[in-house]
């Protein structure tokens, strides 16, 4: 018995009864002890194998012939006669018999008499049963029963649906009497009258019965040639190339394209994810501890315990630098331990990868952590012997095979676990209360490790799973709607491995039966996001092998070539095509916003927040048909932005289109903007100047040439500037620091907070009273006056006090009009739109807007994630915002987030770039202290998303 599969896994040959092989006892069984047997007994034949999966359909065929026993009625059948038929009406071997007869033999004739009468001499029917029989046949095919194949008229006693008819009903129906046939007066009428009653039902019958109306029948089958033989074609009358699927074969339906969608996240995951940033630093503290130590204390041993517990809840959301640089403190640990093994043991015994059953979704995190973090320590680069040892033993103990010196241990170890952890969600799909979620975070660690072919080839794993499951998937339930969700993720345009798993489905050998594949191609043919999948390549629930290899000819040949799909997507039009002038002209304020250096006063950057807000509402309208609005708006800006340089106000001149920045063309001829000096050049300057006191005062002027009554001074430069007002010597030079202050910065902010913060100390002399005096507006005593400190100090008070009560009414003006141009973008997207009440709450519905739009454009390779991907960040990134500003950054970044994958899902060739746009912008971002600047930032990149897009259409 050593060749039997069942003999060497379960322990039973494969001959054996379904109840020996599911380890089930005798006595009555119920649909739940079957179920739960199979789940039982397929657990023991785990693995992709041939012999496991042989093993496995076995158990299911075995599943299967039970379940279809209890089906079965356990009384007599009924005959379908009398006025109505039954709710659930049962075709007896009597009424198939009687519809055989009647189809073979053409109808009512005299040979159908004859046999029908003789039919009802062998079962003992009368000829008053034989009328009833009828009478109840044609009840059911006039009120619309359900179509009646070969197998339910050649078939033992089968129940049927029956339709409900319009009087009497189930009771009514009467048990055919058994007396034998008698030749009475009585009976010849009775004949005669059936004679009329079938003549004139048997065209009801046998149409309702055999061809039952198609609602809308599907058109041919195209004609398929093959490739072997190119000359033949695919439907010809011979019975090899028979179309696979007729024009009247109908799809899976559901109510809705089947499709879920889970938590995406936790508070659990994103607090872990907050904590992040400060474990390797937590981690380094334990491993000096450790090494100083003979015997750490259990405070140590806690505390590693709960650092690896929430990097492993957590680094999904955690980005990749931030993962290595806690992955090196780990290392260091385990070198500091690498002396004690004890010690070691015990900081491993922290890395023990989960198995049994979920209790939560973000143990399928913690999990694939944990595993792919003991892959990285087993794979032995450089790490200490005794921890390599000990990790490949728990990699062992949990079942996760080596994997490889040619792989990255880490997604390689994670990805395996996952691979597993995907086979018991599917044993637990239809019953488990959090299956959802467990899915919702699967896939998103799937996606954290890699895109691409292990992306590809792990999700359609998942997919054979729940194919080769027990479970109907033509009716609605959770595994269907994963299914449903699982094909969404994948390229079925240019990926190989989607391809070759697609045609393994149908291989003899694997295990799908095609009822289960007349699903996945329903679901496929229905899919917006596989277009070439048309309905001719869907088999027939009951589909032999040879209409399944038909089906995979069909595939193969409408399958897009990788290098064709590719050259077909670079061909396409490149470009949302806008008017030429408009773009032109859009284009170059674009390059002078994007050339402006960092502002370094909040007023400053809120200017310029207002103005990228303005720059993104006029390309939105300019690709939404608004031009009208979109050309005043451009007329404001460069306006404002002449005004802003000082020149005169100057008409547009017509350019010429020329190369320039992706997407667009320049004005040809047009200087690049001038750059605003950075804070601390002038206070370097000054500095290095020394005792130079021409050079000195040179700078002085300088600064004010360049400077215009109104504006103000970095922090740097005020710092400096201040100093020398009140200090710097000799008197000429604090004499004219102090001009320069009264006539230049007697409203600046952080000029004036300067002289408050700098005054204690200052000399109590007349010229610094009557500076004071100047810049604050406000009557001194005399210097020599022992309250002239507290009263100029209070002077000083007042005066910022003033600034930032005006700064702070700019401030309000200029948020408003965020929030307005917000609102504005809003409108051209949602004509229901409905006013924000503050921006971060514009910017969050904004965003709501844009993922409407990415909803109803689905894509098999978004950037950066999928729809459900980018609301999950959306939700973390607000978790974690602390007051209204970081809101707002929150809700542009769910903006920027939504454009790029939408600019991404209607050109396809926009990919690398935009995700460059992303990539730049997160490191800029990262480099900013301020939140106004990163808000600033996050505008600029939503405008070189849009600038990717926008061409001049020069025939336009």
């Amino acid at each position: 018995m050593s060749g039997d599969p069942c003999m060497r896994l379960l322990g039973v040959p494969r001959t054996s009864s379904p109840r020996h092989l599911l380890g089930l006892p005798a006595g009555e069984l119920s649909v739940v002890e079957i179920e739960a047997a199979l789940l039982k007994r397929s657990s023991n034949a785990q693995g992709r194998d041939k012999q496991a999966s042989e093993v496995r359909r076995i158990l299911r065929q075995a599943a299967k012939e039970l379940l279809a026993s209890l089906r079965k009625p356990a009384q007599r059948p009924r005959p379908m006669h009398g006025p109505r038929a039954p709710e659930t009406a049962v075709f007896t071997d009597f009424d198939q018999d009687v519809l055989a007869v009647l189809i073979g033999c053409g109808g009512w004739n005299a040979q159908t008499r004859t046999r029908l009468v003789s039919l009802a001499a062998a079962y003992g029917v009368s000829v008053q049963g034989l009328h009833k029989v009828m009478t109840g046949l044609s009840d059911y095919a006039r009120h619309g029963g359900p179509r009646l194949g070969v197998a339910e008229i050649a078939d033992g006693p089968t129940p049927v649906q029956a339709p409900a008819s319009e009087t009497g009903g189930p009771d009514e129906v009467e048990q055919v009497d058994s007396e034998p046939p008698s030749r009475t007066t009585g009976s010849t009428i009775s004949l005669a009258v059936l004679s009329g009653l079938v003549t004139v039902l048997f065209g009801v019958i046998t149409w309702r019965l055999l061809f039952p109306p198609q609602p809308q029948p599907l058109p041919p089958a195209p004609k398929v040639v093959s490739p072997s033989r190119p000359d033949r074609p695919a439907h010809s009358d011979s019975p090899e190339h028979r179309p696979a699927v007729t024009p009247s074969q109908r799809l899976a339906q559901y109510p809705q394209l089947p499709t879920f969608q889970g938590q995406a996240i936790t508070t659990e995951s994103a607090s872990a994810a907050d904590e992040c940033p400060r474990l390797a630093a937590e981690i380094k503290t334990l491993a000096r501890k450790i090494s100083i130590a003979k015997e750490p204390s259990e405070a140590v041993y806690r505390a590693w315990h709960v650092a690896i517990e929430t990097v492993a809840t957590g680094w999904v959301l955690v980005d990749e630098r931030l993962l290595l640089e806690i992955n090196g403190a780990i290392v260091e640990t385990l070198f500091a331990a690498s002396d004690a093994p004890s010690v070691t043991d015990r900081l491993l015994a922290s890395l023990i990868p989960l198995t049994g059953r979920f209790e939560e979704a973000v143990e399928v995190w913690r999990g694939a952590w944990i595993t792919g973090t003991l892959a990285r320590i087993a794979a032995g680069r450089g790490l200490p012997p005794v921890a390599v040892e000990r990790a490949r033993i728990q990699l062992g103990l949990a079942g996760v095979p080596d994997v490889g010196p040619r792989t990255e241990p880490f997604r390689a170890g994670a990805g395996v676990w996952l691979d597993r952890t995907a086979a018991a969600l599917v044993d637990v799909m239809e019953f488990h209360p959090d299956i959802y979620d467990l899915w919702e975070f699967w896939i998103a660690a799937q996606r954290r490790l890699e895109r691409g072919d292990r992306f590809d080839e792990a999700i359609m794993a998942a997919v054979e799973l729940i194919l080769a499951s027990s479970t109907d998937l033509a009716r609605v339930g959770p595994s269907v709607n994963v299914l449903g969700r699982l094909l969404s993720l994948v390229n079925f345009e240019s990926s190989l491995i989607v391809k070759e798993r697609v045609l393994g489905f149908f291989a003899e050998d694997s295990g799908i039966d095609s009822r289960d594949l007349w699903v996945i191609t329903s679901l496929l043919a229905q899919s917006d996001l596989v277009g070439w999948f048309t309905e001719d390549m869907v088999p027939a629930e009951d589909a032999d092998w040879l209409f399944r290899r038909r089906i995979v000819d069909r595939i193969v040949d409408g399958w897009p070539d990788a290098a064709a799909s590719k050259g077909r997507q670079t061909a396409r039009v490149r470009g949302l095509s806008v008017d030429p002038d408009l773009a032109t002209r859009w284009l170059a304020l674009l390059d002078d916003l994007e050339a402006d250096q960092p502002a370094p006063t909040d007023a400053e950057r809120l200017e310029q927040l207002v103005t990228a807000c303005r720059l993104n509402e006029i390309a939105l309208r300019l690709t939404t048909g608004h031009a009208d609005e979109a050309r005043r708006q451009i007329e404001v800006q460069e306006r404002e932005r002449s005004a802003s340089r000082g020149d005169p106000a100057r008409p547009h001149r017509p350019t010429a289109p020329g190369p320039g920045g992706p997407g667009g063309s320049r004005p040809a001829g047009r200087p690049p903007a001038s750059r605003s000096a950075t804070d601390g050049e002038w206070a370097v300057a000054y500095e290095d100047a020394g005792r130079r006191v021409d050079e000195r005062l040179e700078l002085l002027g300088a600064l004010q040439a360049r400077t215009k009554a109104g504006d103000d001074l970095g922090p740097i430069d005020a710092q400096v500037f201040v100093r020398v007002v009140y200090r710097d010597n000799p008197a000429e030079v604090r004499q004219r620091a102090r001009q320069i202050l009264v006539e230049t910065f007697g409203r600046a902010p952080n000029v004036s907070q300067e002289m408050l913060d700098q005054f204690p100390g200052v000399p109590a002399t007349r010229p610094t009273s009557d500076m004071i005096r100047h810049l604050t507006g406000r009557i001194l005593p005399a210097a020599r006056s022992g309250s002239w400190r507290m009263d100029a100090r209070l002077a000083l008070v007042k005066h910022v006090l003033d600034m930032k009560g005006s700064t702070g009414r700019e401030t309000d003006q200029q948020m408003e009009s965020v929030r307005e141009c917000y609102d504005s973008r809003r409108a051209c997207l949602d004509p229901q739109w409905t006013p924000s009440a503050t921006p971060d709450l514009a910017a969050a519905e904004l965003a709501e807007s844009w993922g409407r739009r990415a909803t109803e454009a689905p894509t098999a390779d978004p950037v950066p994630g999928d729809p459900v991907e980018i609301q999950r960040r959306h939700e973390m990134r607000l978790r974690l915002a602390q007051g209204p500003l970081q809101r707002l950054v929150a809700g542009q970044l769910a903006v920027l987030d939504q454009m790029a994958y939408l600019a991404v899902a209607a050109q396809a060739e926009l990919r690398e770039p935009v995700i460059g746009v992303l990539l730049d912008s997160a490191r800029r971002r990262g480099q900013m202290s301020h939140v106004l600047e990163q808000a600033v930032e996050a505008e600029r990149a939503m405008g070189r998303i849009w600038s990717l897009q926008i061409v001049v259409d020069e025939e336009s």
